[in-house]
């Protein structure tokens, strides 16, 4: 049951991490910029990416990694399951480090639980977790 309910479309609603979400900040304005340019300009587009994840992740080491991952996945509308790990990782490794707020941060934990689950699920059916697509695309949370 879990395994078809993980299974459905996974639409990734970047959640900026580390801001205050009540009026448009710098970081949204990149985003926006990013998701105008997604189609047109990828090289643009992934610019504005990197420079929403610099403020959003507080100028965080690893925030140019979670930025082209995120947009590698978005170009593809998904990724492997190994990706979504490594991409809900990074996020709460940098939500950590940048001490988010709690309820935040046992969100991604249970995030991150829930995609190992799925893991240890289609390993233990035989199925390569690497094969395992999940539907991903950036937006603008609201």
């Amino acid at each position: 049951m879990r395994l078809a309910l993980m299974s459905l479309l996974v639409m990734g609603i970047l959640a900026g991490g580390c801001y205050d979400r009540s009026q448009e900040t710098p970081a949204d304005v990149h985003l926006k910029n990013y998701l105008k340019l997604r189609k047109k300009n990828p090289e643009s587009a992934l610019l504005e990416l990197m420079k929403h994840a610099n403020i959003a992740f507080k100028g965080h080491p690893r925030a140019s990694e979670w930025a082209r991952l995120a947009a590698r996945m978005d170009r593809a509308e998904g990724g492997s399951l190994p990706d979504m790990l490594s991409l809900n990782r990074l996020f709460l490794d940098m939500a950590n480090d940048n001490s988010a707020a709690v309820e935040q941060i046992r969100d991604m934990e249970d995030e991150v639980r829930l995609w190992e689950e799925l893991a240890r699920e289609l390993e233990a059916e035989g199925t390569d977790p690497d094969t395992f697509f999940i539907g991903f695309r950036l937006k603008l949370k609201r």
